[in-house]
């Protein structure tokens, strides 16, 4: 399965929810939704290229705008619009596949404890 960024932990700024990766059986991965406070994410080779290859460096934006602007659809127009955005999108190449672990993950972290916290 090809994906571009997997959002680790980032804040769900959508109104919508995000839907299940039905694609790969036993997955705790949803498709991902605007996002924001995006505090940690892991980005696949492909995605890591596409964002060098789209000129965001060239760019006045704030990262946590750019990318949920790549794989979702972005309230502000203008950042829809910008080169960067649509040349890291791809175009027909497929599109910017965003991915999340969703809120219940993460959750369950908290409420657990991770092997640190046991230590």
């Amino acid at each position: 399965f090809d994906w571009d960024l997997i959002y680790i932990r980032a804040s769900l700024y959508s109104k919508a929810p995000e839907a299940p990766l039905d694609e790969v059986p036993g997955s705790s991965l949803f498709w991902a939704r605007h996002r924001k406070v995006t505090d940690a994410y892991c980005l696949s080779r492909r995605g890591l290229a596409r964002i060098a290859a789209s000129g965001f460096s060239d760019s006045l934006i704030a990262f946590d705008e750019f990318l949920p602007a790549l794989h979702s659809e972005h309230p502000r127009r203008d950042v829809m619009r910008l080169p960067c955005v649509e040349r890291a999108r791809g175009g027909d190449e497929g599109g910017f596949v965003g991915l999340s672990f969703g809120a219940l993950v993460l959750s369950e972290v908290a409420r657990v404890g991770s092997e640190t916290n046991l230590s």
